[in-house]
């Protein structure tokens, strides 16, 4: 048995791959748990066209029917509301989709694996067998307690990929047990001077990677098993670091480790005008997170509204700009996820 699981807070409105990610990943999982939040209201100015995530989308009327109509009733949610001035609020969320998950393996005695991933994370059509190679491999002969999986960051387009930005190297099966947790590791704990709370060093933590229960460490890569090759990744970001890297060097070292291995797209990013509008609310949960302020709300009430959505009046020039960073590599021949037809045909259907 596998269960995946997630968290989501008004995805519709926040215009993620939501149903997609759900299409994809439904393909390997029994079950999928969600987390799913709202928002407390905030009485406050935002920028025009930025989304207000205390208003609701619908998202769950539309899950529910996606569930029964597509994927054939494999989600189960738990509800949560989300506390904008807590700074591990992102791995709580993640945890409690976990601790749902966990339940539906009732007494497995510890068979049966989870996943987890991200409300803009797919997986790729191909790699669906190797998940199930893995876990067929791991009945037989119990080796591993995790396994490793690839994200590329899709950026702009699902042909590119933009290295030395966002592109990682996570913990994402695991096996049906609660020695594992999504928190802060120790190494990242700090406490903010003003309110005592638990924040990230900064950009070092968000509380949602996974720790062994009992010490809050990282659990050893090593010790392991890589379903895909990371050398993939190191090059790709040697090159976007100017380092002296051929770029056909790593476009054979990504398209050999895609052919080979278990990859996972990050979809938020191909829409780049839609993330720069997402800019407010990310700022601001990532500067509580990192202890620069002690609320969601500070720099709205310091300035009377919030101002900041990361999307410039030069839009076509900005757009330009970071289309033509060195950390760019074009994947040849890239399959473009099924699941995107899927949802867009249902969709038009509704």
């Amino acid at each position: 048995m596998i269960v995946g699981y997630t968290s989501m807070m008004c995805p519709e409105a926040m215009g993620l791959s939501y149903l997609e990610c759900l299409a994809s990943w439904a393909q390997v999982c029994d079950k999928i748990a969600i987390c799913y939040s709202t928002f407390p209201k905030l009485d406050l100015d935002i920028p025009e066209g930025a989304v207000k995530p205390w208003e609701y989308d619908g998202a769950l009327e539309i899950l529910q029917k996606f569930d029964d109509e597509v994927l054939g009733g494999k989600l189960v949610l738990v509800n949560h509301e989300w506390n904008p001035d807590f700074p591990r609020e992102d791995g709580l969320t993640k945890q409690r989709a976990r601790d749902l998950a966990l339940k539906q393996f009732k007494q497995l005695d510890g068979k049966g694996w989870t996943i987890q991933f991200d409300a803009d994370e797919i997986l790729r059509d191909e790699d669906v067998v190797r998940v199930f190679e893995f876990v067929d491999e791991q009945e037989r002969e119990p080796t591993q307690m995790y396994s490793t999986m690839g994200i590329l960051e899709m950026f702009g387009n699902t042909d590119q990929v933009r290295f030395g930005f966002g592109n990682w190297i996570k913990i994402r099966m695991m096996r049906n047990t609660s020695d594992f947790c999504h928190d802060m590791v120790l190494w990242a704990r700090d406490r903010s001077p003003s309110t005592g709370k638990i924040v990230a060093k900064d950009n070092r933590d968000d509380g949602a990677g996974v720790c062994w229960r009992h010490s809050l460490n990282r659990p050893d890569y090593n010790h392991g098993q890589f379903l895909f090759n990371p050398q993939a990744i190191m090059a790709g970001n040697a090159f976007a670091q100017g380092q002296n890297v051929p770029i056909f060097q790593v476009q054979n070292t990504i398209q050999e480790s895609l052919n080979t291995g278990c990859w996972i797209f990050h979809t938020s990013w191909i829409d780049i005008p839609r993330k720069w509008r997402m800019g407010w609310f990310f700022d601001n949960f990532w500067s509580v997170l990192n202890g620069k302020q002690d609320t969601f709300t500070e720099k709205a009430e310091l300035a009377g509204t919030f101002t900041h959505t990361r999307e410039p009046e030069n839009l076509e020039e900005e757009l330009a700009i970071e289309l033509a960073r060195p950390g760019l590599v074009t994947i040849e021949g890239n399959k473009y996820p099924s699941v995107f037809e899927t949802v867009k045909q249902w969709r038009k259907n509704q």
